[in-house]
């Protein structure tokens, strides 16, 4: 995972498998958990890379623009 410090360790797994799987998600998702888990942090970063202007970047982080 390439993601940068953007997650924790924890969220690797559940990062590969939103990432991966990006073209394809549902209309909406509902992140639960306990606070200061870092649910902002990875929704945050799944938002950046689905709207990423240049989606086609080959990795799996948002691009920036």
């Amino acid at each position: 995972m390439s993601a940068g410090n953007s997650l924790f360790p924890w969220q690797e797994e559940d990062w590969a498998k939103l990432s991966g799987n990006s073209q394809q998600l549902h209309h909406a998702m509902l992140l639960t958990g306990i606070s200061g888990i870092g649910k902002r942090e990875l929704s945050c970063l799944l938002a950046q890379t689905i709207v990423c202007s240049a989606s086609g970047n080959g990795n799996d982080t948002p691009c920036g623009n």
